[in-house]
């Protein structure tokens, strides 16, 4: 009886623990993390930037508002190496996902 009840708070400990994780992977990339409350705005990557440059910028343009959800998940998709120079569209209220993507494949604004 009492390795049945060790056993069954083990097992509620780690529910816990994984929906918590689930929880929190799920609000880093679907949660919105960029202008939010704001209107879109234009965002310049240069050819020179690396993506600690890059990051810093909009963190301190007021463009992202959690600047280690975007580093993390820029870093598990590869975007961190693989950074693509020009003139980017940010929405209000876009997620960390849509806006990688949108910078991993240069879904750039043409530049006149």
């Amino acid at each position: 009886m009492n390795k049945l009840k060790i056993f069954a708070t083990a097992l509620v400990v780690f529910t816990i623990f994984l929906s918590s994780f689930t929880f929190y992977i799920y609000q880093l990339i679907y949660a919105p993390n960029f202008l939010i409350g704001k209107e879109p705005h234009f965002v310049y990557v240069y050819s020179d930037d690396s993506f600690d440059e890059f990051r810093d910028r909009l963190y301190n343009e007021n463009i992202v508002n959690n600047s280690m959800a975007f580093s993390l998940l820029a870093k598990w998709m590869n975007y961190d190496k693989n950074i693509k120079p020009g003139k980017y569209l940010i929405e209000g209220n876009e997620n960390n996902l849509s806006v990688i993507r949108k910078l991993r494949s240069g879904d750039q604004v043409p530049v006149r």
